[in-house]
């Protein structure tokens, strides 16, 4: 929980020199918000941490600490606390970071530093040099996972060959349905690409996928979709065609969903028949003990 912040001790200061006052208040600010915040430090190994947390390791991790790592708040909560620790025991919770801004700090004899941009500050004299190890076998596990095409949720629950069989099945009977919800999910989902592509925070990249395709996609989709549609078939068909935009576009992001599974499946299957799993086995393995080491749960 944050606690209120007074600004009456820069009231005088702001009076004498209000772009002091300014970026002292916004550093204060910037500071609590970071502590109320799940941020991963480590730039470096900014990859490797996301997955430990997104692994069946973070899980444990979190049930062994009392959370619920299907309940987000437990979850992030357990992340921020897994994430320190591997900070810390690593040597890298040394590291400092900034965001560049104009309010708070422009360095102006960087020319190749960027407003907006998250960079790290590191003091070789604080932060010990070389690759930590849990962090190869880490590298190695999920080089592993992706060489043989497939995610853990295939190494930990394979399909049976009726499950996929009848994943095959259902998605030939559903082939229709997906051929129809092309029209609007095509356009609705690389139109927007093109904006997505420019835009430099990810985070907000859903937002603006949902606005344009509520403020854009759909009208201009569903006037044509009424112009060509009524004079052929109707104007039921063509008004129950547009309302239902939505959940055909939704229908047809969990068809490709599905199609990207029954692909994992089969991967699994040739990685299995070539002895690969159980070298990724043994890899998740190694990083499991490696990890265990470094936060101390094993000798």
């Amino acid at each position: 929980m944050a606690t209120p912040i007074s600004l009456k001790p820069y009231y005088e200061l702001y009076k004498v020199k209000p772009r002091t006052a300014q970026r002292q208040v916004n550093k204060l600010v910037c500071e609590q918000i970071k502590n109320m915040m799940f941020r991963v430090r480590d730039l470096e190994y900014y990859d490797e941490l996301e997955f430990i947390r997104n692994s069946s390791y973070g899980e444990e991790y979190a049930r062994g600490k009392g959370f619920n790592p299907d309940y987000l708040p437990d979850k992030m909560i357990s992340d921020k606390e897994l994430v320190a620790r591997l900070e810390e025991k690593t040597g890298r919770d040394k590291i400092k970071y900034f965001i560049l801004s104009k309010s708070t700090g422009w360095d102006i004899e960087n020319e190749n530093l960027e407003e907006g941009k998250c960079y790290s500050i590191v003091n070789p004299d604080e932060v010990p040099e070389g690759r930590p190890v849990a962090y190869e076998k880490v590298k190695a596990y999920r080089n592993g996972l992706e060489f043989a095409g497939i995610d853990e949720a295939e190494l930990d629950s394979p399909r049976t060959a009726a499950e996929i069989f009848g994943k095959i099945l259902g998605l030939i009977l559903l082939l229709p349905l997906a051929i129809v919800a092309l029209w609007p999910s095509i356009v609705s989902w690389f139109f927007p690409m093109h904006f997505e592509k420019k835009m430099e925070d990810r985070m907000f990249q859903g937002t603006l996928l949902m606005a344009l395709n509520a403020l854009f996609v759909f009208p201009i989709l569903g006037i044509i979709t009424l112009a060509v549609v009524w004079p052929l078939w109707g104007f039921i068909p063509a008004i129950c065609w547009v309302l239902l935009f939505p959940a055909l576009c939704i229908f047809e992001w969990n068809y490709v969903k599905w199609l990207g599974s029954l692909r994992k499946d089969f991967a699994f299957r040739k990685a299995l028949r070539s002895g690969k799993i159980e070298d990724i086995k043994k890899a998740r393995s190694e990083m499991n003990e490696e990890l265990d080491k470094l936060l101390k749960y094993a000798e």
